[in-house]
C-alpha cells in the first residue's frame, strides 16, 4: 500500500459543477480498485484541493488503469474548469500489505479483516493483495464494486464480533458458518471472479476459524464433510476444499 497525494488546481471562475467534480473523481477511482478509501481527506489552498490517498500499487493512478467512470469523472473536471490533476507518489505505507507481483497466479483469496485496508482479493502463492483493477471488470465494472460491497459487509460483522457488544453471536455466525449469507454472498462473488473473462484462476472464499478455537470436524470441510487439502503455503491459510472453495486457517 502506498500514500500519494492528488493535486487539483482550481477554476478561475467557481461554479457548482466544480465542487463536485473532485468528489465524483474520488468515488470513481475507488469503485475502481485504484484508491482504497472512500471517502480520503482533502485539504484546501487558495490555489488548488489536495486529496491524500491510499492506493493498493504504486502504480494505480496511471492512466492505463482508468476505467470508463474514471475516464467519465476527468472529463467533468476539464468541464468544469479545473486543469488536469497532478499526482505525487509519498511513498510506501509501513502498515500496509506488500502488493502481489507474480505474473501468473495460481489461485486467489478473498479474505479481509476490520482492519484491514488493503485489497481483499489476494494472491494464493505470494499472499499479497491484488489491486480490484486489475480485474477484468466487463460492462459496468459491477464485478469491483460487488467485492467492494462485501468487504464492507464483512468488516461491519468483524467489528461486531470483535467489539463483543449485543451482536456478537450473530456476527461470528455471519463470519463462521459456510452457510450464512455472508459466507453464501462471498462464495457467489468467487465463482463471478474466478469467471471473469481473462482471470482464468480458482478464487477461494476465506472461512474464518476464531483463535484458539476448533471446529467440531477439524480435518473436514464444513460445507461438503470431506477432507481439507492440508499441503498449502498459503499465508492465512493452511486449510483447503477444492470442491467447495473454501479456504480456512
Amino acid at each position: 500500500m502506498h500514500t500519494a497525494r492528488l493535486i487539483l488546481a482550481l477554476p478561475d471562475r467557481p461554479t457548482a459543477e466544480a465542487d463536485h467534480a473532485l468528489p465524483r473523481l474520488l468515488g470513481a477511482l475507488h469503485q475502481n480498485g485504484q484508491v482504497l478509501d472512500s471517502a480520503p481527506p482533502v485539504v484546501a489552498d487558495e490555489q488548488a484541493l489536495h486529496a491524500y490517498l491510499s492506493l493498493p500499487a504504486a502504480d494505480a493512478l496511471d492512466p492505463e488503469h482508468h476505467g470508463p467512470y474514471v475516464r467519465a469523472a476527468l472529463a467533468e473536471l476539464a468541464a468544469a474548469g479545473h486543469g488536469a490533476p497532478r499526482v505525487r507518489l509519498l511513498g510506501a505505507d509501513p502498515h500496509g500489505e506488500p502488493e502481489c507481483g507474480c505474473e501468473t497466479p495460481s489461485a486467489y483469496l478473498l479474505y479481509t479483516t476490520f482492519v484491514d485496508r488493503d485489497s481483499p482479493l489476494r494472491c494464493a502463492d505470494c499472499s499479497g493483495t491484488v489491486p480490484l483493477y486489475r480485474i477484468p471488470a466487463g460492462p459496468g465494472d459491477l464485478i469491483r464494486s460487488r467485492v467492494l460491497d462485501w468487504q464492507q459487509q464483512y468488516r461491519a460483522c468483524d467489528r461486531l464480533w470483535i467489539e463483543s457488544g449485543a451482536l456478537e453471536a450473530a456476527a461470528l455466525h455471519e463470519l463462521v458458518a459456510a452457510g450464512s449469507d455472508l459466507s453464501a454472498s462471498g462464495r457467489e462473488l468467487c465463482a463471478a471472479l474466478a469467471a471473469a473473462p481473462h482471470l482464468g484462476r480458482p478464487v477461494y472464499y476465506y472461512l474464518h476459524r476464531p483463535g484458539g478455537e476448533e471446529p467440531a470436524a477439524p480435518d473436514a470441510c464444513p460445507s461438503c464433510g470431506r477432507p481439507w487439502r492440508l499441503d498449502l503455503p498459503w499465508g492465512v491459510c493452511g486449510h483447503r476444499c477444492d470442491g467447495c472453495g473454501l479456504a480456512a486457517a
